[in-house]
């Protein structure tokens, strides 16, 4: 194995899971050998499994918020989120306005809930979805009346959000050099949470591929053909989570 932002093939083993966790035994993997490690010359996070990834993928289309795999609607997330004074979504949307300069139409990818492309859209930017859970893309649509599609559109934004995306993704280079856009806006899990979190917190799933260090976020957006021009490290104090946010645009 090697790391993607280094191709150094030297690692540290972290944290070693032989037991399935919700998301391998909702897609019936019990045979598990999966392991968190980092580059011993970059210091970049990524797992490494005794499975293809291709066994989890159909989670995200169907059972990631479906009720039986949740124990909850949809609707019942999204009002657990926005209740919360000042929450996670605020804050990074407030950062993202603050710092992301003139533009208007945007294409979300990846939207969830449909929390962060709602904020934008309440304060009139042009915004577009893909999801490809069907639950989610029929909640944006239907609920939040925002255009939402399974797959990238062929249009031109001036800036696709990718907001815990990257970290999902085996070959991120690949996926972002085919984006047809001048700028992005990432959020990603901060590899600093290896120090501060159990090993068996959510954030450490098998359908995580990666955890990134400021360093190798912005090697892997270099790598891709992108300039950072604005980063931010926060801490999400109601669910002890942190994360980086970094806008990038294309290099010419």
């Amino acid at each position: 194995m090697k790391c993607i932002i280094c191709d150094n093939t030297k690692f540290e083993q972290i944290h070693i899971y032989t037991i399935p966790d919700e998301y391998e035994k909702f897609m019936g993997i019990k045979d598990v050998d999966r392991d968190w490690i980092r580059c011993m010359q970059c210091g970049h996070y990524q797992q490494d499994r005794n499975y293809p990834l291709a066994k989890l993928e159909k989670i995200y289309e169907d059972g990631y918020r479906s009720f039986e795999f949740r124990h909850e609607t949809i609707q019942q997330a999204y009002n657990k989120v926005v209740e919360i004074p000042d929450n996670e979504n605020s804050q990074r949307c407030e950062w993202f306005i603050d710092n992301i300069g003139k533009v208007k139409t945007i294409l979300d990818f990846g939207s969830g809930l449909g929390l962060f492309p709602e904020f934008l859209a309440n304060r009139r930017y042009d915004i577009t979805c893909v999801e490809i859970n069907k639950h989610s893309k029929e909640f944006i649509e239907y609920s939040l009346k925002i255009p939402c599609y399974k797959s990238m559109p062929a249009s031109r934004f001036d800036v696709i959000t990718l907001v815990h995306v990257l970290e999902h993704i085996e070959n991120p280079v690949e996926f972002l050099t085919l984006l047809n856009t001048d700028k992005i806006f990432v959020e990603v899990p901060d590899a600093v949470e290896f120090e501060l979190l159990d090993k068996n917190h959510d954030d450490f799933n098998s359908c995580h591929c990666h955890f990134f260090t400021r360093n190798s976020l912005e090697a892997l957006l270099k790598m891709s053909g992108y300039e950072v021009t604005a980063e931010h490290d926060i801490h999400y104090k109601q669910r002890n989570l942190s994360r980086i946010l970094m806008i990038a645009v294309k290099q010419q």
